[in-house]
């Protein structure tokens, strides 16, 4: 069986500001409820893994 995988960038705020990171393009981050619909997309189209990454 294929694992079937996403690394999931869940927030780009970060108090770090390495000059290198993405973090400073502001994006806004998504409420718990388009989170939510989110994962239950995932979990509907199969993946079985997710990383999470952010902050």
């Amino acid at each position: 069986m294929e694992r079937e995988e996403v690394c999931w960038l869940i927030t780009t705020k970060c108090n770090q500001k390495c000059k290198y990171c993405h973090s400073f393009l502001n994006i806004a981050d998504l409420t718990y409820e388009e989170n939510k619909e989110i994962l239950m997309k995932l979990i509907n189209m199969g993946i079985t893994h997710i990383t999470w990454s952010g902050g």
